[in-house]
Formats: C-alpha cells, structure tokens, sequence
C-alpha cells in the first residue's frame, strides 16, 4: 500500500500518539520499533527518538532511539537532504559527547559499524 503524504502524517501522528498514551508496554514498544523502520525522513521524528534516548526509563526503547537517530541521519544523508542531515550530525555527536555517560555509550553503540561512522565524519567535515 502506498500513502500519500497526507495518510503518512497520519499514520506517523497515530503511532506517535500510542507509543506515547498506551499503557500497555508491549504495544508501545511496538509502536517505537515501527516508527524506527519507517523510510521517511522528519524533524519530527528526530525529536522524538531524542527525548526517548534522553529520558526513557527503558534501555532497550532508548537503544532502538539511539538506532533510528542514526537511520534518520543516514536516510537524509541519502536523500541528499544536506542541511537537515548535518543538523543530526551535530546532535548525535552532542548526545555521544555527552555529560550522560549511559545516553553517550548507547549512541555510540548506535554507531558502530565503520560505515555509519564513516558517514557520520564526512558530514561533520572529520577526517577519519
């Protein structure tokens, strides 16, 4: 099935909204995993992977957060997205160097694949 871009906001919007309201735990990290596989590219979701990794009292929503931080960072890289993927750089970079050793150790578990961080380098203008 394809959506147009009205149905995707949508169907984003609702799978936001029950991660965030249900309180049955397994359907709200089945909401997470889904919106971490999703294909598109949005500040929104961003923020939202962020807050998960910066507050959640789960370690693995944070680390499936931290995953698609890095997946929505590769996705616009791809995209050809420039100024929006070097604004992730710059976050996941902030959030690995940052004063909270478990967000700063999830992250970079996020990104160890040479490749990703390969990727991540070039962005920020890092050799190596």
């Amino acid at each position: 099935m394809i959506l147009d871009e009205n149905q995707h906001t949508a169907v984003v919007d609702a799978m936001l909204n029950i991660s965030e309201y249900t309180s049955e735990p397994t359907t709200r990290i089945h909401a997470i995993e889904n919106l971490s596989r999703l294909d598109s590219v949005s500040p929104k979701l961003a923020d939202y992977f962020q807050k998960l990794l910066q507050s959640d009292d789960n370690d693995y929503v944070r680390s499936v957060s931290a995953s698609a931080l890095v997946s929505q960072f590769y996705r616009a890289n791809q995209l050809d997205k420039k100024e929006f993927a070097l604004e992730l750089a710059q976050r996941i970079q902030s959030l690995e160097s940052n004063g909270d050793s478990k967000v700063a150790d999830i992250m970079t578990d996020s990104l160890k694949h040479p490749r990703l961080r390969e990727e991540l380098n070039k962005v920020l203008g890092n050799s190596g």
